[in-house]
Parts: structure tokens; C-alpha cells; sequence
């Protein structure tokens, strides 16, 4: 797949050039899936997030906590991306489903470079599902901390005279800043009667 564009900001016109290569794969007998994608860019390509942030903030880029801006920074100044990902399910469902996804940004400035390993891996134990989420970032420049994320969310069903309710709980921890989170919520109904 190839992609050019023309870009007018901040007075200056660029010509944007992305080349793309998209694989993937499924062995239906195995429950295996695999997938591969490689992207080139030359050094004037924009996607629109970083047209209009670039629009939008005079054109300086700037490291935050904000969304918009960490987005940015991922994105911006790309020179080129490749994720692998494989998948599988079992079978034996006492087994679960697990997901494994490997993807490295490199980037045309003295930007670090990233790399990214996710792990997923979904089950259930009589009536309770969960999910474990593992996510490292690591980055090749030593000024950029290494942040390890991870979570765990199960799913509970709960009776209570008659009704049916699910507990929900979703817990997070970020290595980076050393910040733990937990959200807990209850889905159900009493009925028509109440």
C-alpha cells in the first residue's frame, strides 16, 4: 500500500510518502493466528492527528502527560514502524486465549526510538473470566524512563434473591510513576417490581 500527500503548514510545503506492508495468517486447525505489518515514511509525511497538533500548537512539540500530546510524540517524525502479532486459542478451553504483539517505532530525529512487547491472556475458573494485560515500553534512549504496565479485570456473577447481578473490578499498575489504580462496579437489575 502507498500513500502521498501534500501539506501546507506554518508556510512550509511538505510531500508525504508512506509505503506499507501488511501479512497475516491463520491456521484454523491450530485456533493460530499470525500477523506482520512494516511501514516506511519519508521525512516529510504528516498523518492528520500531527497536522492539525502541529496546526494547533505553532508547530512546537512538547512532551506531557496529555493524551494529545503523548500521541504526538509516538507518532510524529516516524521513519519507520514493524509489529509482529500472534494469537491462539485452545481447544481445551480450561486453556484460555492468550495474545503476544511485538512493535518498534523509529524515528528520523534524535527522538528515542521504542519498542513495545504487550502479552494478553484471557480465561475463565467456574464462574469467574479474567484478563491479564502486561505492556513494557522500552526506549533506546536512557533519558526515557522504561514503563511496565499491568492489569487484571474479572468479570463475577452474584445472585441475590432471585436476581442476577455481575461484579466487575479492574486493577492497574504503572511501573513509570509507581501508580496503582482499581475500579469496581456492579451491573444487574432488580426488576420491574422495584
Amino acid at each position: 500500500q502507498t500513500e502521498y500527500q501534500d501539506a501546507d503548514i506554518l508556510n512550509t510545503k511538505l510531500q508525504g510518502h508512506r509505503y506499507s506492508l501488511n501479512y497475516s495468517n491463520e491456521w484454523k486447525e491450530q485456533n493460530l493466528h499470525f500477523g506482520f505489518n512494516y511501514t516506511l515514511y519519508n521525512q516529510q509525511y504528516l498523518n492528520l492527528s500531527n497536522f492539525l497538533y502541529l496546526k494547533n500548537n505553532s508547530g512546537t512539540p512538547y512532551r506531557s502527560d496529555d493524551s494529545e500530546q503523548l500521541n504526538f510524540n509516538y507518532t510524529y517524525n516516524l521513519k519507520d514502524s514493524y509489529g509482529i502479532s500472534v494469537s491462539k486459542s485452545f481447544t481445551n478451553s480450561k486453556l484460555g486465549y492468550f495474545q503476544f504483539s511485538l512493535h518498534q517505532n523509529s524515528y528520523w530525529d534524535t527522538k528515542n526510538d521504542l519498542t513495545q512487547y504487550s502479552f494478553f491472556y484471557n480465561n475463565s475458573f467456574k464462574k469467574v473470566s479474567y484478563n491479564l494485560g502486561i505492556t513494557q515500553s522500552s526506549y533506546s534512549n536512557s533519558t526515557q524512563k522504561d514503563d511496565l504496565n499491568m492489569y487484571l479485570s474479572m468479570s463475577i456473577p452474584l445472585d441475590w434473591h432471585g436476581k442476577t447481578f455481575t461484579l466487575h473490578n479492574n486493577l492497574q499498575h504503572k511501573t513509570n510513576d509507581y501508580k496503582t489504580s482499581s475500579n469496581t462496579t456492579v451491573n444487574g437489575s432488580l426488576g420491574t417490581d422495584n
